[in-house]
């Protein structure tokens, strides 16, 4: 794929659509840290080549808004011959949930439980069958996001300039699917997302005693590094729900390559301040006209600021849609539909 491509797509995100996902996975063996997840980033190299300047898939101007999410942790698992230790799913869904609030996205919705079944009998004894919400009542999500973990450990014997010694690897794949919180139907089933954690070394004895370095025989320290290693897989799921859901909001005013957006953070842009690669483009009867590339930068509640970088000059039809929008302005976009439409993840986003 070209460098300049706006998509630097991952392994993981690769696969669009509905897939399934085999329900007994494991960890990599080989603890290849080159294999690792990673998180799809959007450079301002990317968004100047035109061939970048379309839609993302799946968007959806309905869901320009805040929309509420429902995390569980439906499983914690460890790999045969792995070390062993009981870690709790309230950690990782704790994990989990902060990671979602952090992207200002999501209403994320608190529930106790491990399974959407749950989620049916919550509803059903707390909540209105229209969504409606009234004191001592609680919300019923727009998406349910159920995620596994499996975690495991490597070891290898390694010899060198240095002596010999042990490497020992912690790992963890993270399978998950959206699920709509109406209707029960799969909107997305997501490819593994992996994760090894850089090795750590030890030296021990003929008869298998530690001597030195990483504390493999301490509870504590094991916990420490499979919740390090479930919250790195964790983090490129929150990333990967996010480019399920694109923010966006309609245009209201255009002035010198910066177009006023109806949208802030009651729409789900956040407020920490980072710019947003996105793709501005006319709605025409539901056909999508992409007319340039740019930021968009949030502002208040309701407003932000879309900075094109690039038009799509070899776009008959964004051409002339730009003349009119140097013409007449705010006078256009009143009688046309001009959105802004999140396409990745900035390279200034922190989870």
């Amino acid at each position: 794929m070209n460098k300049n491509k706006i998509l630097v797509m991952l392994a993981l995100i690769g696969l669009a659509g509905c897939q399934s996902t085999p329900s007994n996975l494991y960890a990599d063996k080989e603890a290849e840290i080159g294999e690792n997840s990673t998180l799809q980033i959007v450079t301002a190299e990317g968004l100047s080549d035109e061939r970048n300047i379309t839609v993302p898939a799946g968007y959806s101007v309905k869901e320009f808004t805040r929309l509420s999410i429902a995390p569980y942790i439906t499983k914690v698992g460890f790999d045969k011959d792995s070390i062993q230790t009981t870690i709790d799913n309230g950690m990782p869904a704790i994990m989990l949930g902060d990671g979602l609030a952090r992207t200002q996205r999501f209403v994320v919705l608190d529930r106790t439980s491990t399974a959407r079944d749950y989620e049916v009998t919550f509803q059903a004894e707390n909540t209105r069958s229209e969504g409606a919400i009234v004191l001592g009542e609680a919300l019923n999500p727009d998406y349910i996001l159920e995620a596994s973990v499996q975690l495991g450990t490597s070891t290898k014997k390694i010899s060198d300039e240095r002596g010999n010694y042990q490497e020992l690897t912690f790992r963890s794949v993270v399978s998950a699917k959206l699920i709509d919180g109406t209707t029960r139907e799969i909107k997305h089933a997501f490819p593994p997302i992996r994760y090894n954690l850089e090795p750590k070394t030890y030296v021990r004895s003929k008869n298998r005693e530690w001597i030195a370095g990483f504390k493999y025989t301490e509870p504590e320290v094991i916990d420490a590094a499979y919740q390090e290693a479930a919250q790195k897989s964790l983090q490129v799921l929150v990333t990967d729900v996010m480019q399920q859901f694109p923010v966006g909001g309609k245009a209201v005013h255009y002035r010198s390559n910066r177009f006023a957006i109806a949208a802030g953070s009651s729409e789900g842009l956040p407020t920490q301040g980072v710019k947003i690669p996105a793709i501005i483009f006319l709605d025409e009867f539901g056909l999508p006209i992409p007319l340039a590339s740019g930021y968009l930068t949030p502002g208040g509640e309701h407003s932000s600021t879309f900075e094109v970088i690039k038009w799509k000059e070899s776009d008959k039809d964004a051409m002339s849609i730009r003349k009119k929008l140097e013409a007449l302005g705010k006078d256009y976009l009143d009688r046309n539909k001009i959105y802004a439409v999140s396409v990745g993840t900035s390279a200034d986003w922190k989870l």
